[in-house]
C-alpha cells in the first residue's frame, strides 16, 4: 500500500478518528485525534502502546514499521482511562506487532515504490511581466526606477521548478519467522527512503525488530520484544 506511518493506516478506518497532517515534512508524524481537542495547552495526542509498552507519540514514527503491525485496537471511551489512568484521557492506540508461528520457517519480502509530485503549481509572472510590474510600481510611487531594474535583462527563472522535484519513495521490509510449539520467533528489517518534493526535505529510516516467544510450561510463557 505504500504506507509509511500510522496515520496512513488509521485514516478512514475508525469512526470519529481524525488524522491531520502536522507539517507535510517527510518523516513527520501526523496529528491523530481520537476524542477531539480536549485541551488548549496540553497535547491532544492519544497514548500509544506497542506490545504492551507505552511509547511517546513523537517517537512512534521513528521506531515503528507499519509492515510489522499485526493488529490495532483503538480505545476511545472510559475503558481507556480505566486501564491506563490519566494517560489514556485522549484515547489509546494499542498496537500488536507480528510474531512467529509454529511450523515451517518463512521468509517474506515486501517492497513499494511511490511517485510523488506537485499536482498544481502557482501561476507566476514571466520575466518581462515581472520587470514591467516593478517599473510600474516605482512610477506610481513617484520614485526613480533603480538601475538594477531599468537595466535588467529578461531572466526567465521559475523558482518553483528550482526547488521542487518529482520524488520517488521506496519502502522495503524483509522478515523471517517460524519456530516450534515451544518457541516462536519473528525478525524483520526495514529501510524507508522518503524524499520530499522540496529539495533538502528527505527522510531515511532503518529499523530492526525481533520478537521471541518461549513457552516455559503449561502456565508460563515469556515474550521478548526488541
Amino acid at each position: 500500500q505504500g504506507y509509511t506511518n500510522l496515520g496512513d493506516v488509521l485514516a478512514g478506518r475508525v469512526a470519529g478518528l481524525q488524522v491531520m497532517s502536522n507539517s507535510g515534512v517527510p518523516g513527520s508524524a501526523p496529528d491523530i485525534r481520537i476524542r477531539g481537542a480536549s485541551s488548549f495547552g496540553a497535547s491532544a495526542q492519544p497514548l500509544y502502546v506497542i506490545d504492551g509498552v507505552p511509547v511517546a507519540a513523537e517517537t512512534v514514527q521513528q521506531i515503528l514499521n507499519v509492515n510489522d503491525i499485526e493488529s490495532i485496537t483503538v480505545l476511545k471511551d472510559a475503558s481507556a482511562t480505566a486501564i491506563y489512568g490519566s494517560r489514556g484521557a485522549n484515547g489509546v492506540v494499542q498496537i500488536i506487532t507480528k510474531s512467529g508461528k509454529a511450523g515451517k520457517n518463512q521468509v517474506s519480502y515486501e517492497s513499494s515504490y511511490t511517485h510523488q509530485q506537485v499536482q498544481k503549481k502557482l501561476n507566476l509572472m514571466n520575466g518581462v511581466q515581472m520587470l514591467d510590474f516593478f517599473k510600474q510600481y516605482y512610477t506610481n510611487s513617484g520614485l526613480a526606477i533603480p538601475a538594477e531594474i531599468s537595466n535588467a535583462t529578461n531572466a526567465e527563472t521559475n523558482w518553483q521548478d528550482q526547488v521542487m522535484r518529482t520524488a520517488l519513495q521506496q519502502n522495503h521490509t524483509l522478515s523471517f519467522s517460524g519456530g516450534t510449539d515451544k518457541t516462536q520467533y519473528y525478525v524483520s528489517g526495514n529501510y524507508l527512503n522518503q524524499p520530499g518534493i522540496i529539495l533538502g526535505s528527505d527522510f531515511y529510516r532503518g529499523s530492526l525488530r525481533f520478537n521471541l516467544t518461549t513457552k516455559v510450561n503449561d502456565r508460563v510463557s515469556l515474550r521478548t520484544y526488541m
